[in-house]
């Protein structure tokens, strides 16, 4: 089942690279959402079903965790033709960073050892 939007009516904005969250950015003390193409992974996850993200704040400092990744379900006119992963998360009050990789449970995307990260605006 595609995940549903919790950040209230509508559809998110047009993506605006391969990773991105809704809001965007991040604030925190707040839901969020955080959006991956998929063909955008590292090949030895690129068509495997079961993808997690693994995510946490700050330097990988607060709120560690892992999340699965599920089909976002974005209109046809926002996608691109892009078959969207996502998964919800809350960044803590007082977040500035969010930082992530993205598994299988065996083989990992960690962006070359330097971690993806995305910046999380004032709560």
């Amino acid at each position: 089942q595609a995940l549903r939007w919790i950040l209230g009516a509508g559809a998110p904005a047009a993506p605006a690279g391969p990773r991105w969250t809704r809001p965007s950015p991040a604030v925190g003390g707040r839901a969020l959402e955080l959006y991956v193409d998929p063909a955008s992974l590292a090949a030895p996850l690129q068509g495997k079903a079961g993808l997690s993200v693994h995510l946490g704040f700050d330097g990988w400092s607060r709120d560690v965790c892992t999340l699965p990744l599920q089909p976002a379900g974005l209109p046809r006119e926002l996608s691109g033709g892009v078959a969207w992963l996502a998964a919800t998360a809350g960044a803590p009050p007082g977040a500035r960073t969010m930082n992530f990789a993205f598994t299988d449970g065996a083989s990992w995307d960690n962006n070359g050892g330097e971690n993806y990260e995305l910046p999380v605006g004032g709560s």
